[in-house]
């Protein structure tokens, strides 16, 4: 599927800058006397759907040039403007979901916790202090299902203990590998609390996670360091009231 189109947005959460998102549309988007509102998935990094819906895929900021917490405010940003021009862009906001592979999986469920802040701000309400959010769940779900596929959850394991709980580590990346990325994201290191919700969403506070979408996907490779704590993801969703599906793809590597 070829994009139909695209925009450069300004950022309001991050450093300042611009991020382009492509939009992938069905058929008969945009044809005259058309005026149905469509689905719309944000996608972190990935292909378009062949499904009635409409693909945003967002082109965020990366590092080393942009660490954390760029690239999760991009996605909030990304988001908030999709619910902002939804009837421009003949979007159905009541159908607005989120997807990501890998670290898009990650940006998935923690861009989606970081909007709520700048949802607080917009209602006048005092802003957030630190991680904390207090907010009515209803008026915050913007985002109506996420979808991840191997996703980053939990940066508190260290890559060493991540690597000892996949049964096939001959078919991971090499440990110098991660820890490069890891170096070029979190930076500067001391400076990046490992729990924070933002970037270790599978520890983020019950409040938080209870403003995550009713209906939640996730898909783990059973030859994967990531796995383990995608699987306690999944487990602690389910405890606090998500209805949770996916499945571990098993004998599959990362990426």
């Amino acid at each position: 599927m070829s994009p139909r189109f695209s925009r450069k947005i300004p950022t309001t959460l991050a450093t300042p800058g611009r991020i382009r998102l492509v939009f992938y549309t069905p058929a008969d988007y945009g044809k005259s006397g058309n005026n149905k509102r469509y689905p719309v998935i944000i996608n972190f990094h990935g292909g378009g759907f062949t499904i009635d819906a409409i693909v945003c895929s967002v082109d965020y900021r990366l590092a080393p040039e942009h660490p954390f917490p760029t690239g999760v405010e991009d996605g909030a940003d990304a988001i908030l403007y999709i619910w902002d021009h939804a009837d421009e862009l003949g979007i159905d906001k009541e159908k607005i979901g989120v997807s990501g592979f890998s670290a898009g999986g990650n940006i998935a469920f923690s861009a989606t916790m970081r909007l709520q802040g700048a949802l607080l701000r917009r209602r006048g309400a005092r802003a957030p202090t630190g991680d904390a959010v207090a907010a009515d769940e209803d008026e915050h779900r913007i985002v109506k299902i996420i979808v991840a596929w191997y996703p980053t959850t939990d940066y508190t394991n260290t890559r060493e203990a991540r690597s000892l709980t996949n049964p096939r580590q001959d078919m991971e990346l090499s440990l110098s590998i991660y820890k490069m990325l890891d170096t070029s994201y979190l930076y500067p290191l001391a400076a990046i609390k490992l729990d924070s919700p933002f970037l270790s969403p599978g520890v983020a506070s019950a409040e938080l996670i209870r403003l995550l979408p009713d209906d939640i996907a996730i898909f783990t490779a059973g030859w994967d360091g990531l796995m383990a704590e995608g699987e306690r993801f999944r487990k602690r969703l389910t405890s606090l009231g998500k209805n949770v599906n996916g499945r571990i793809v098993k004998e599959m590597r990362h990426g």
